[in-house]
């Protein structure tokens, strides 16, 4: 059993933070592409041992008023053609932006992704039959890769319609295990820890000692990745209880 602990982006100095956590999600991959140069320092520094995960970019999974705001600036993305991007349509705009963060994950050697949605993207039938076949088709492009694939939703996605969207692809959701109504059982999970307060928020001992025992129990490889104002020092404090 593998638990990977770390952080959603990296909250210090990335010196300091390798010398500290053998684990990232990488955020910037959500709103923007990085050169392949940049990527493959960051693999330079931290190691062939680090683990790397990478937000897939939102201009695929999300809805158009997050996409409006946030392209201004992201040349990748066409403006002529805006309304081809997101809600995992299979689109040729989609398909190239996801060539394009293929090629990111090769160039930082990732270990998974993982999708994020905003609470614009709601359960309806048409989004969860695109979010199917969207994510057949990322499972089948990274197939050679190995790596584990995820999707983390917020919004008014239950338990029922979540595994609608995940069934019959390797797309394993991403949630809270304290915070969040699903649950499941995967031979690999991801754990997302938003923080008491909705990321204002650091979590005490007994919370961090009620997930240690959870993941300990289940016996699988997991990923444990903290946001929020607190993430560091509750990525830490876990690690110090898992020892």
């Amino acid at each position: 059993m593998d638990v990977l602990i770390g952080c959603s982006g990296f909250p210090y100095s990335k010196k300091n933070y390798f010398q500290n956590f053998s684990f990232v999600e990488i955020e910037e991959t959500y709103q923007s592409f990085l050169k392949g140069k940049t990527l493959k320092k960051l693999r330079e520094q931290a190691g062939e041992d680090f683990s790397f995960s990478l937000r897939v970019p939102l201009f695929i999974s999300d809805h158009q008023d997050i996409i409006k705001k946030n392209s201004i600036n992201v040349p990748q993305v066409n403006k002529d053609t805006l309304s081809e991007y997101g809600m995992f349509k299979a689109t040729k705009e989609n398909l190239e932006l996801l060539e394009l963060f293929a090629k990111e994950v090769s160039d930082v050697e990732a270990d998974s992704i993982i999708f994020h949605t905003s609470n614009k993207v709601y359960p309806t039938p048409e989004n969860i039959k695109n979010m199917n076949y969207f994510f057949n088709l990322t499972a089948e492009r990274f197939k050679e890769s190995k790596i584990d694939i995820f999707w983390h939703s917020l919004g008014f996605w239950d338990s029922e319609t979540i595994n609608e969207a995940i069934h019959k692809t390797p797309v394993i959701p991403a949630f809270d295990p304290i915070m969040d109504d699903y649950s499941g059982n995967f031979d690999v999970m991801y754990y997302i820890m938003r923080g008491l307060g909705f990321y204002s928020k650091g979590y005490p001992n007994g919370a961090l000692e009620q997930l240690a025992s959870k993941i300990i129990k289940e016996s699988v490889d997991s990923y444990v990745v903290f946001q929020g104002q607190y993430q560091a020092s509750d990525a830490k404090r876990l690690l110090e209880i898992m020892e």
